[in-house]
């Protein structure tokens, strides 16, 4: 059995917040039909509203935190990506 890492990047701005229902909702499915394929899923979650002030840090100065780095060791490493971004209003 292939393990499948996915990664769950929510950016709602409440807590807790329609957002990460649906990316929770998307993975959820992405891993059910993992699963029906022989393979077992990893889901690492990802809270862009924590991140805020470490990628606006990063973006002015360069600088990347800790837990900046954490995140973007995940994303290249996953086999999957499911996104909650919900859209703006037309």
């Amino acid at each position: 059995m292939n393990t499948v890492k996915l990664v769950v990047v929510s950016a709602g701005t409440s807590d807790p917040s329609s957002t990460r229902l649906l990316a929770d909702r998307t993975a959820e499915r992405a891993a059910a039909l993992a699963a029906r394929h022989g393979h077992k899923t990893t889901t690492s979650v990802i809270e862009l509203r924590e991140l805020a002030a470490d990628i606006s840090t990063a973006l002015v100065s360069q600088l990347i935190t800790p837990s900046l780095t954490v995140f973007t060791g995940w994303c290249p490493r996953s086999g999957g990506l499911a996104s909650g971004i919900w859209p703006a209003a037309v």
